[in-house]
């Protein structure tokens, strides 16, 4: 559609496409010299190496293979890749139960994880060392959150301000723990108690 916007007698015109972060320009960067330095190997990619359909078509081009989420809970299909293949990480990681499935299946990695998740991750990483809950922001089902929060001991996910004020509110004045279990249901480690496990976070 048009992408301009004019109020008054000022004009703003939306760019179609638009530049990408230096992690993502890395990633891609990455992948595609990936099908270059491994000619005549099988590729794959754990996911979308970025959220954008014409980077993901190129890869497909390429005859790089995207391993499918089989949805309602069931993970990913890792059944086609072999010993030998080579995998790419996306920009946006892997949960480190993946890396550790693709350790075992003797694959070569190719990890395009941007460094500024990397860095999430370490922290993530160092306060579950300390036995501190980690509250991560994001959306409990997006690979890069997964991803984060399989680095975590104990974990909320917020998604939002509202949940965030939610959370602080219970840490601060407590409330119901059934009612925060049935909020935060898919954003919390196994087993989380709210009544315990907020007493520490970072």
């Amino acid at each position: 559609g048009d992408l301009t916007f004019e109020l008054g007698d000022v004009s703003v015109k939306l760019a179609k496409s638009y530049g990408f972060c230096w992690g993502v320009e890395r990633a891609v960067q990455m992948a595609y010299e990936a099908r270059k330095a491994y000619p005549g190997r099988q590729l794959h990619i754990t996911n979308e190496i970025i959220h954008n359909p014409s980077v993901n078509n190129r890869l497909k081009e390429m005859h790089v293979k995207f391993i499918e989420d089989r949805g309602e809970g069931l993970g990913k299909d890792f059944s086609e890749v072999q010993e030998g293949d080579v995998v790419i990480l996306p920009a946006f990681g892997a949960s480190v139960q993946e890396m550790r499935l693709l350790n075992e299946k003797k694959v070569q990695i190719v990890d395009t994880t941007c460094p500024w998740v990397s860095k999430v991750w370490n922290t993530v990483d160092f306060q579950a060392r300390k036995d501190h809950t980690s509250i991560i922001h994001g959306k409990w089902a997006h690979e890069e959150t997964v991803a984060t929060a399989s680095f975590a001991g104990n974990y909320v996910i917020v998604k939002d301000l509202k949940e965030a004020n939610y959370v602080s509110d219970y840490i601060l004045n407590g409330g119901s723990k059934a009612e925060f279990l049935s909020k935060f249901s898919k954003a919390v480690s196994d087993d989380f108690d709210p009544d315990t496990m907020l007493e520490r976070v970072g």
